[in-house]
């Protein structure tokens, strides 16, 4: 299988909120390694891997461009390339607090405020390195489950191979696959004391980082991280 690619968010390896993020998932996407698992009072291991499942392969991360296999034509240092370009466009937005989200049935940690430059600059990884995506396959579409979507996702998902991006796109870094109501309810009581330390901080979105899938159920793992401008080369 070639491998995939995706423009992530990554907390940096050693702040709070990347720490926390790869014992969570037990995947540390920085540094490609299995993490050992924060456990949950009152969840047993079994319970525990289940809440997780979805969410670890894909690393802790909040999505900027959503995974997709290179266009034929289109080899990894392309990639690299104009996802290095494109981050020199962007100067890094105001540090932001985060908090904990019912997103749907998921959990997540999404900003406290509305963040247009964030806004922005995803919607720039979709537009600008489209032409280095390959075209969804059929098979691909139907795991969208275009039937649940709403009109504008179904085009989103046809123009730009997911359907959560531009007006549809919100910031989040997930935590949890879905759960029932209830489970939700009991998991975001018995994660808010972990978040403390995460929660009373803000987080800077300084740089973009392309992430890579070497192979289906491989976990993803960071292959560049890419600095923004400062707001000192901005000004």
């Amino acid at each position: 299988m070639k491998p995939r690619y995706a423009i992530y968010y990554v907390p940096d390896e050693n702040s709070p909120l990347g720490e926390f993020g790869a014992h969570w998932l037990g995947w540390d996407i920085n540094r490609a390694l299995e993490a050992d698992l924060l456990p949950l009072a009152g969840v047993n291991a079994e319970e525990r891997l289940k809440l997780i499942e979805h969410a670890a392969p894909y690393g802790f991360h909040a999505t900027l461009k959503a995974p997709f296999f290179l266009a034929p034509q289109a080899v990894e240092n392309d990639l690299l390339r104009d996802a290095a370009k494109l981050a020199q466009i962007f100067s890094s937005p105001p540090g932001f607090p985060l908090k904990l989200t019912h997103l749907g049935r998921f959990l997540a940690l999404t900003p406290t405020d509305s963040q247009p430059g964030i806004d922005g600059l995803a919607a720039c990884c979709i537009t600008e390195l489209d032409a280095l995506r390959a075209p969804l396959t059929a098979r691909d579409r139907e795991r969208r489950r275009p039937e649940k979507l709403s009109r504008k996702q179904t085009e989103l998902l046809d123009q730009w191979g997911y359907p959560f991006v531009l007006e549809e796109y919100r910031f989040h870094l997930t935590l949890t696959g879905p759960l029932s109501d209830d489970a939700r309810i009991r998991v975001a009581s018995l994660i808010a004391n972990e978040l403390d330390a995460v929660l009373t901080q803000t987080i800077t979105l300084d740089a973009i980082t392309v992430v890579r899938q070497d192979r289906t159920n491989a976990p993803f793992r960071l292959l560049e991280r890419l600095p923004l401008r400062s707001n000192k080369e901005a000004s």
